[in-house]
């Protein structure tokens, strides 16, 4: 396979980028925080989007916060899993390792399936049976976990079935949206996710006890303006912020339609390629295509993820390998029991094969093609 000379594009074509709603409908969106001098502090704008967002996610409670990250420290404190080891996967954004670890928990890796980049739930019982006292499971790339085993074993261990749902805004599962299964979800709202508050996140729940502890625990822990209930931190989502996602939440079916678009022309055009992996969607999952994730076998492709990257790179593509590094190769993990090779070898796999294709709702769908032309001679 030989890398073409010229360029396939003349200008950069990003992994991701945000499409941002018009400035001055933002500029009007956040007039009365504006206007009243109120521009964090649970102001009006905020208050509004949560009502909203648990609306759309058709679930009792949301509780918007200043990043993803945060908002899973926080579900973590609110169902007091400090000093206490969760089960995860060891393939999934190193944040969520961290998170796990400021929240004062222990991770315990679970593998992943064969062939797939979800959590196998033979691995999460081994968890449960050696220790483990919650269940996270994490909804990678726009799809989702294997969500009835996940409960059965929730419900067999009596242990609360917690659900990283950053990739997940606004796809569905069996017509029940992905943020709202389990006892708590988290969203994040960064700018490259489907929903956008530029920043932000949200953890959405049935349990409303649940919910006013996370609302408690994100403003230092204040429950009246000289009270604390219990030590807590800034999590606070500010007006702009909500603002922006006031603008963008009513066009979130739209940017799912056009990632749609963009994912078909892909599907369609990396069909049958030798060596190529495609996503295998769950069956009655909704995706909302928040990436593209293919995998590379090096023998049968002709040439391994690195050397695919950097033809991509050279036709002006820019791809991105998800997740080269597991939380269980850095040093603060390496050490735990679950994170020996040899119970990951799944997850190792996955780490080496990834790759993510551009994606987002205005890559134009002659783009998408050009990509798949190029992927296919390289």
């Amino acid at each position: 396979m030989e890398e073409t000379k010229s360029p396939g594009f003349s200008e950069p074509i990003w992994v991701t980028r945000p499409r941002l709603p018009d400035l001055a409908a933002f500029a009007e969106a956040l007039r009365p925080a504006w206007e009243s001098g109120q521009v964090t502090n649970g102001g009006r704008l905020k208050r509004e989007l949560e009502a909203k967002l648990a609306g759309c996610l058709e679930v009792g409670h949301c509780e918007v916060v200043a990043n993803g990250t945060l908002a899973l420290i926080l579900m973590l404190e609110a169902f007091g899993l400090r000093g206490r080891k969760v089960a995860v996967p060891a393939f999934t954004f190193i944040g969520v390792i961290h998170a796990l670890r400021w929240a004062g928990c222990e991770p315990v890796f679970c593998d992943l399936e064969a062939g797939t980049w979800q959590v196998d739930p033979k691995g999460v019982e081994v968890a449960l049976e050696g220790g483990a006292e919650a269940i996270l499971g994490v909804h990678l790339f726009g799809m989702s976990c294997r969500v009835a085993a996940l409960e059965g074993l929730a419900r067999r261990h009596g242990v609360p079935l917690l659900f990283d749902a950053a990739h997940g805004m606004g796809g569905r599962l069996n017509g029940v949206p992905l943020a709202a299964l389990g006892d708590a979800s988290l969203l994040s709202f960064h700018a490259t996710k489907p929903f956008t508050t530029l920043e932000g996140g949200a953890v959405v729940t049935g349990r409303q006890e649940i919910a006013e502890r996370v609302r408690l625990l994100s403003d230092f822990g204040f429950d009246s303006e000289d009270h604390v209930l219990f030590p807590g931190m800034n999590a606070k989502m500010n007006e702009a912020e909500a603002a922006m996602g006031l603008v963008t939440l009513p066009r979130l079916a739209e940017e799912i339609a056009d990632r749609g678009r963009v994912a078909g022309v892909y599907r369609e055009g990396l069909a049958g390629c030798p060596g190529l992996t495609l996503a295998s969607l769950p069956e009655g999952l909704e995706s909302n295509h928040a990436y593209f994730p293919i995998r590379i076998e090096a023998g049968a492709f002709g040439m391994d993820r690195g050397q695919l990257m950097a033809v991509l790179r050279g036709h002006n593509v820019f791809s991105r390998a998800y997740f080269e590094t597991l939380g269980s190769d850095l040093p603060w993990y390496r050490d735990l029991a679950s994170a020996q090779a040899e119970h990951l070898p799944e997850s190792i796999r996955a780490a080496r094969e990834t790759l993510c294709l551009p994606m987002f709702a205005d890559l134009p769908l002659e783009a998408a093609a050009k990509i798949t032309a190029i992927i296919r001679v390289a």
